[in-house]
């Protein structure tokens, strides 16, 4: 989800950029001039709010996720995300907060000649940097963190590391092993992919043969078609 709201704020960014350029140094487009038209602050605004709200989105889910984890008390077996996780998730958030930094210099360029027409965008940029270091905080001292966890319940796999994920057992058809990452297979070929590099090597075994355990008696509880977990998975080390 992350990556969608992402790439859905750098496409609004790029077009914002393009238009602000326009009228800040009054380029021509199509032989004519933005530099006078009407209504350049409110259309400016509007793209600070949008990008205000994606953000917003991102912030919400990621600290809600980080939340919900940390209070969840049902798993039967639950260990920490491992610290190559957790550096997997630092090299994104890095990536975004250079991103940010990136469109924060160039548009304090553009503010030089039309601050009005910038500082919304800036004041918004400013507050995602500020929660993105904030959250990198979090992440590097986050093997000590009840947030990143991965665990096991009755009903689902669900680890977070900048986002929840959950890999519930209702409709699962297949579990396979896919190089270093874990396959959850559902119906109508929806299929979910748990990166084995989230958990430390040493709990690779006891995580195997408590997932395979739960998915037994969630079969014979609910007296469903078995679940096919293949040797790859069954002979993980």
């Amino acid at each position: 989800m992350n990556k969608v709201i992402n790439v859905f704020s750098g496409i609004v960014l790029a077009i914002f950029t393009i238009f602000a350029m326009l009228i800040v140094f009054d380029l021509s487009f199509s032989s004519a001039s933005l530099k006078g038209m009407p209504y350049t602050f409110e259309i400016c605004l509007t793209f600070a709010v949008i990008i205000f709200l994606l953000g917003f989105l991102r912030i919400k889910r990621k600290w809600q996720g980080a939340a919900d984890m940390k209070q969840f008390k049902g798993f039967h077996f639950v260990r920490q995300v491992s610290k190559p996780g957790l550096n997997h998730s630092l090299i994104y958030a890095y990536a975004e907060s250079v991103f940010i930094v990136v469109a924060i210099i160039i548009f304090s360029i553009m503010a030089d000649l039309e601050p009005k027409l910038m500082l919304p965008m800036l004041i918004v940029l400013a507050f995602l940097l500020i929660e993105e270091i904030i959250f990198i905080a979090r992440l590097m001292r986050g093997t000590r963190s009840l947030a990143f966890r991965l665990g096991i319940n009755p009903k689902a796999v669900a680890f977070f590391n900048r986002e929840m994920h959950i890999f519930y057992y209702t409709g699962l058809r297949r579990i396979e092993l896919h190089q270093d990452m874990i396959n959850f297979q559902y119906k109508d070929d929806l299929n979910l992919m748990l990166p084995l590099q989230i958990l430390n090597a040493e709990d690779r075994v006891a995580f195997r043969d408590a997932l395979i355990t739960t998915l037994e008696e969630h079969t014979a509880n609910n007296k469903g078609k078995n679940i096919y977990i293949d040797d790859a998975f069954r002979n993980l080390e």
